[in-house]
């Protein structure tokens, strides 16, 4: 994979837009696990158990509670087992961007349609199957998915405003329709229409007040008093004592509407700090530090301090404090070989290497957002354990430019188990990138017992050479 290759959602001209355009598909207040498990794993209530039953490798992302894009990566017949207390969206990575909502409990096999589209089957309960494919055979029945609706504004008519919105009224009808003819049909349970129905609502009410955020011209005052009647009704509708995580995007968008002139970070925080409580304010303040420390990561603007200091959720003030840690080690890290281990310790890698001599090592450099990366982590798993108890050593080098995306990938592969997991701050500019000549990641280097390089593009780890060069190297 090219180095310059890294996932994202469409960003927009506006600060924060990014903010509103990002399609939450799980829970922001659930931590999901994310591990490898055997075939026959029976699932438990806090457990959803995903077997690919095809042939073909199947990729879905899914948003974790820091609004970020993780990548699923199953292989053929592959399987996994995502930890959640409650239920999480995926959305495939293909041309039709199909969400599936999956439940807790939920033991699912994956087939797959003539159009390249996964099917989700949790036998022998068949209306279950039926929910989980709603999504599929509306986007397979529709001329756009969601992804291809922001997308509108990056082509031909993105200076016209009133086509767009006739294309995102005609397209949320037409799906609307489906929806209500397949839940009539298929018995959907009442629970789940609603649901249905709120994602399908959701969805249109953030692209038009999109529209008013990013058009290119003047929108009539006609449009823009819809659009604000259509923030009010939002928020009046959601009860501020008891939000639930399905309206917090909503209140976000609302948020981002109501200041969308307003460009200074100071003031939106400032507004956030006076004007919301609770978990509506932890959630506003913490996309706009992070946004604001994404965009300057030396920054010292003032609310940084005081977000850190008032913030009231852990997992958001954990991220933020490792994004100032992230500024710190970069500056010590700049034009040196350094690596940072998940304590955020400082070595240098030269140094790391030395003290192995002795020592066959074999060297892993990777990424969260590589997904050929991600892809060879389970063959690597087995290549420690057949050289276990022998002389070889395997380290592994994350060229993220985000300490966090690194430590969360980091603890799905089960790299915190290894000794030798590190951080390349500034990989881009380290002499290591250079004398390596490294351009596409996963990239690896095998290194003899005094530290000679045998291969600076050593075999990866599910190729049969390897285990001969390794072999060869250790007697």
């Amino acid at each position: 994979m090219n180095l310059q290759m890294k996932p994202g959602i469409p960003k927009f001209i506006m600060f924060l837009s990014s903010l509103f355009f990002s399609f939450t598909m799980c829970s922001a207040a659930t931590f999901l696990n994310l591990s490898r498990k055997s075939k026959n794993q029976i699932s438990h209530s806090d457990r959803i158990f995903i077997l690919n039953k095809t042939a073909k490798t199947i990729d879905f992302d899914y948003a974790n509670e820091f609004k970020e894009l993780v990548p699923i990566h199953m292989g053929p017949f592959g399987s996994y087992s995502l930890k959640s207390k409650t239920e999480i969206n995926l959305v495939q990575a293909n041309k039709f961007q199909t969400l599936y909502i999956l439940k807790p409990g939920d033991s699912l096999q994956i087939s797959m349609s003539d159009s390249g589209n996964a099917i989700f089957n949790a036998l022998p309960n068949s209306k279950r199957n039926y929910e989980l494919d709603i999504f599929r055979k509306m986007n397979e029945n529709s001329q756009f998915n969601y992804f291809e609706l922001l997308n509108l504004y990056r082509k031909n008519i993105k200076n016209n405003y009133k086509k767009i919105d006739s294309i995102y009224c005609r397209d949320f009808e037409e799906k609307m329709k489906f929806a209500n003819n397949y839940i009539i049909a298929y018995k959907i349970d009442s629970i789940y229409c609603k649901q249905i129905r709120d994602i399908l609502k959701k969805n249109i009410y953030q692209l038009q007040m999109g529209v008013t955020i990013n058009a290119k011209e003047k929108v009539d005052n006609l449009y823009i008093q819809y659009t604000d009647l259509l923030c009010l009704k939002i928020e009046s509708q959601i009860n501020k004592s008891d939000i639930k995580n399905s309206d917090m995007e909503l209140l976000n968008t609302c948020f981002l509407y109501r200041h969308k002139n307003q460009k200074n970070p100071d003031s939106l925080f400032n507004y956030a700090k006076n004007e919301m409580t609770g978990a509506l304010r932890d959630e506003i303040q913490f996309l706009i530090t992070k946004k604001e420390l994404e965009k300057e990561p030396q920054s010292s603007r003032w609310f940084i301090r005081e977000f850190i200091a008032h913030c009231e959720n852990s997992f958001y003030k954990e991220y933020i404090n490792n994004l100032v840690e992230n500024a710190k080690l970069s500056i010590i890290g700049d034009n040196q070989d350094n690596v940072v281990t998940a304590l955020k310790q400082v070595k240098g890698l030269n140094s790391v290497i030395e003290n192995l001599k002795g020592k066959v090592i074999y060297i892993d450099i990777w990424a969260s957002w590589c997904v050929p990366c991600r892809a060879s982590m389970p063959d690597s798993k087995k290549v420690r354990q057949r050289f276990l108890g022998k002389p070889v050593e395997f380290i592994y080098i994350s060229i993220d430019e985000n300490i966090n995306f690194w430590l969360n990938a980091a603890k799905q592969e089960k790299l915190n188990e290894v000794n030798h997991n590190y951080l390349m701050l500034s990989f881009s500019k380290s002499k290591f990138k250079q004398s390596f000549k490294i351009t596409t990641i996963p990239h690896y280097i095998l290194l003899d017992k005094k530290g000679l390089v045998v291969s600076s593009n050593a075999p990866k780890p599910g190729d049969p050479v390897l285990f001969k060069l390794l072999n060869s190297l250790i007697n």
